[in-house]
This record gives structure tokens, C-alpha cells and sequence, in this order.
């Protein structure tokens, strides 16, 4: 019954052709720009035990189940990771990523380093992620992994930030040190909502309510964006934080106090064109956390992007008929060698390979977000599956980015239903609907043939 149901929505869509409208020619080949930042890697750490009866908790998430991606959490946590072990020579760490940053995790293992906190030492809690405002705007939340795109399901898979630091003063230890690079916006690095409802009416305080020998570094103000390093692909806050403990926000063999840092955090991104983000430090601003070993390499002007190398390469683009056409629903670039052909049944573009036999066929099946979502995620399990009957799951489900779209990715090959056959699925949503891509060859040779041809065409499509 499920599988009925979910091949039906499928159908949904009536039997009328869809009439393209030709927009003009597809972008031909040409030279890409691409700029690369002269940040450092954080490849070595002075050794020191200072903290070696410290604990730390990082929690990073870079590939949420529904929510954007934040790409370069797992290298900053990795850097993080690093340093407690081995510039503060601290033992018990806790690390969590991606799919083991759920909430129930997450304060799992808040409870267990506060039980094992030492009355002398310090408790480190390191977040890099989504965050969002509550709905009565009354705090910001720290967003776990798999959260759904609903503000209802943001705030049941959440952490409050003052929930969050109570928990950690819970222990013995004599100093809490929390690092938040997430922002309570209710947007992501590039500006877009996470889910409606998430940009609060009025904008959070940035006072997490901290107690004494708690001290709380936060990437952005209540109403901004927590975003990324000029030119690479990485959080900055997270990032420079670590660079100001090693010494670039004071001079060589001075001491790093939490003071330090707040202030030449707030320089740095001073400097930012193009974005406000206001970094902020709430405590004792007097706490010693780093001698510092090492120069500031130039930050200032790496974030007003002035110290980049250009490289420049030839991008080959699959231009096909050269035609950009527009199905209401769908912009896209009709691949070389691949006709045009009439669409029903639900299916909003149908394009047949003029010499290998394959098909390309696009759904759309308009859905909120939540209900987008759960479907993507059951459409490929077997209690579910939308894929062909009887057919063998060769490869997937996962999740992959053609172009500038993310989606979930199958491959079946079909030897029951007597026409043998391969299908690759590409399920994405976008624009209030779910989009299906569906290519089908007749064997494993014209399917590896056809499938780089796919994958282009996806890159080129914009939804509407």
C-alpha cells in the first residue's frame, strides 16, 4: 500500500505535453577564474600540557540530512581536535560529527565530561553549525543533524544556548569555555533561510547568561551571518579563534587572554567586504588560554582578500544543440545529441538519446518542505521504494552536488520486469516541489556512456 501510494504521487501531473519555450543559446566554453586563499594549515602544534586535564566536547557539522551544508566543519574540527591533544596535552575528547551530532548525543556526552570535569581544570564545548532563534525569540538554538526544514522540527532537534551552558556548569570544573560558530539568524552562509519562520522579529541578545569562570565565544551578533573565510571553504570564526590561541592575536611569548582574542577577532572581521558579522566574547575577558608561538600571518588583509593567487583554466561545458530551453517548471540545456520528446503522466521533460537507446525524464511533485524531505528520504527503502519493481539497488542512496544542486542519488539495475534495463534517480527539492531526474539505458554500458550527459544536464537546470 506505501509503494502504491508514492508510485501514484509519482503520476501525479495529468497527460499534457509541456511546450519549451527556447530561451536562446546555451553558454558556450570559456575560461574560469578561480581564486585561492593563502590561509595556513594548522599542520603543527607547539607541545605543551598546560590543559592536560581538560576535557573537550566539538561538535561540527558539515553534511546536515536536510538542512545546507557547512562545508569545512570537519576540517576545523579536526584542527580543534588537534590542539587540545596536542598544544594543551588534554586526554578525554569528545568528537562529534555529522551523523552522530544529534541532540540526545550531544547532551550524552555534555554529561558525561561534566562528571569527569577536575575541579582545577576547564571544559571545552566547541559547535560548528546551523543555529536559529526559538520562535518567542527569547534565545538562539544550536541546530543537531538531523533536523527537518520546519521551524517545528528545527526547535524539537535543537539545543537552547542557555540550556546548553547550564547543562555544562553543572560540573566541577573551574572554567567553561564555549565556542559557538553558528549564528541564530535562521540563515546560512549565503543569506537563505534555513525554514520559514526562523529569522526571529526581533533580533536574540547576544547575553547567553554566563556565571563566573564561564566564558562564551559567539561568531556573529543575533542578527547576522556566520560565515565563511574569504576565498576558502571553511568557517571563519572556528578557524581564526584557533589562529588567535596560537598566537596571532598578540606578539610572540606574550600571553593570549580572552580579552585578546575578542578584540582582534573583531578587527578581523572588520575587514570583510561585502559582510557585517560581529564577533563577541562574554566573561572574564582576564583568563589566560595560550602563550603565543606564532606571528599573525597576515590575517587583516587576507579577509579584505588581498593576498590571493589567480589561477585561470579552460572549463569544458557540454553546450549540446546549443539550446537553453524552458519547460514553466524547469531551465535547462538540452544535452548534444539527445531529442525532445512529449511529457505526461506527471513527468514535466522527456529526452531520448538518439543512438544509445536512453531516456531522461524529469518529475515534479509540488509538497512542503517537511513532507519534500521525508519522501526523499523513503523513496529508496525498500518498505517505500519508488525505484523499479523487483529491480536491484546497484549503488545508493547518496547524497551529491551537480553544479549548485544537492540531492540523493540511486542506481537500480532492473532484470525482472523482462525488458532489462538501468536506472539512476536523482531526487532533489527545489522550489516547493520534489524534482525527480530519473535516466534509464538498456544495459551498464550505455548507462556509464549516458550518465556523465546526466549529470551535466542536472548542473545546468534552474527550478522554478
Amino acid at each position: 500500500m506505501k509503494r502504491t501510494i508514492l508510485i501514484a504521487a509519482l503520476m501525479l501531473g495529468g497527460c499534457a505535453a509541456p511546450q519549451y519555450t527556447v530561451l536562446g543559446a546555451a553558454p558556450v566554453a570559456g575560461q574560469t577564474v578561480t581564486t585561492t586563499q593563502a590561509w595556513p594549515q594548522f599542520d603543527a602544534w607547539e607541545a605543551s600540557t598546560q590543559g592536560k586535564d581538560d576535557v573537550g566536547i566539538i561538535v561540527a557539522i558539515e553534511d546536515y540530512a536536510f538542512l545546507p551544508d557547512v562545508p569545512g566543519a570537519i576540517q576545523n574540527a579536526n584542527d580543534w581536535e588537534n590542539y587540545f591533544r596536542k598544544s594543551r596535552g588534554m586526554k578525554e575528547i569528545y568528537t562529534l560529527t555529522d551523523k552522530a551530532a544529534t541532540t540526545e548525543e550531544i547532551r550524552r556526552f555534555i554529561d558525561q565530561a561534566t562528571a569527569n570535569a577536575k575541579p582545577d581544570a576547564a571544559v571545552w564545548f566547541v559547535f560548528i553549525g546551523h543555529g536559529a532563534a526559538l520562535k518567542d525569540g527569547s534565545d538562539g538554538a544550536l541546530i543537531g543533524m538531523d533536523a527537518q526544514q520546519t521551524i517545528t522540527s528545527i526547535e524539537a532537534r535543537s539545543i537552547p544556548r542557555k540550556q546548553l551552558i547550564a547543562s555544562l556548569e553543572k560540573g566541577k570544573q573551574a572554567q567553561t569555555l564555549v565556542v559557538l560558530d553558528a549564528c541564530f539568524s535562521g540563515r546560512d552562509g549565503s543569506g537563505e533561510l534555513l525554514a520559514e519562520g526562523t529569522q526571529p522579529v526581533v533580533p536574540i541578545a547576544n547575553s547567553a547568561g554566563v556565571t563566573k569562570g564561564t566564558v562564551v565565544f559567539s561568531a556573529a551578533a543575533g542578527d547576522e551571518i556566520a560565515g565563511q573565510l574569504p576565498g576558502a571553504p571553511r568557517p571563519a570564526f572556528s578557524y581564526l579563534l584557533l589562529g588567535g590561541l596560537r598566537g596571532w592575536a598578540s606578539q610572540p611569548g606574550s600571553d593570549v587572554s580572552t580579552g585578546d582574542l575578542d578584540a582582534w577577532l573583531r578587527q578581523q572581521f572588520r575587514q570583510i567586504k561585502g559582510r557585517q558579522q560581529t564577533p563577541s566574547v562574554e566573561g572574564d575577558e582576564g583568563i589566560v588560554l595560550a602563550k603565543a608561538t606564532e606571528e599573525d600571518p597576515g590575517v587583516s588583509k587576507m579577509m579584505r582578500g588581498e593576498t590571493t593567487t589567480a589561477t585561470t583554466t579552460t572549463t569544458a561545458v557540454n553546450t549540446g544543440s546549443g539550446a537553453r530551453l524552458d519547460s514553466g517548471n524547469l531551465e535547462f540545456t538540452q544535452p548534444k545529441d539527445w531529442a525532445l520528446g512529449n511529457a505526461g503522466m506527471g513527468v514535466i521533460v522527456y529526452l531520448s538519446n538518439l543512438y544509445g537507446g536512453g531516456e531522461i525524464m524529469v518529475s515534479r511533485m509540488a509538497m512542503e518542505p517537511a513532507m519534500g524531505a521525508q519522501f526523499i528520504q523513503n523513496a529508496h527503502d525498500p518498505e517505500f521504494g519508488s525505484g523499479p519493481i523487483g529491480a536491484e539497488k546497484l549503488h545508493g542512496p547518496e547524497k551529491v552536488t551537480f553544479g549548485n544542486t544537492t540531492g540523493v542519488v540511486a542506481l537500480y539495475d532492473d532484470t525482472q520486469s523482462g525488458f532489462e534495463s538501468q536506472h539512476l534517480y536523482f531526487d532533489t527539492y527545489q522550489a516547493g516541489a520534489v524534482f525527480r531526474f530519473e535516466l534509464k539505458t538498456p544495459d551498464a554500458a550505455s548507462m556509464e556512456a549516458a550518465a556523465p550527459v546526466f549529470e551535466e544536464f542536472i548542473s545546468t537546470a534552474e527550478f522554478k
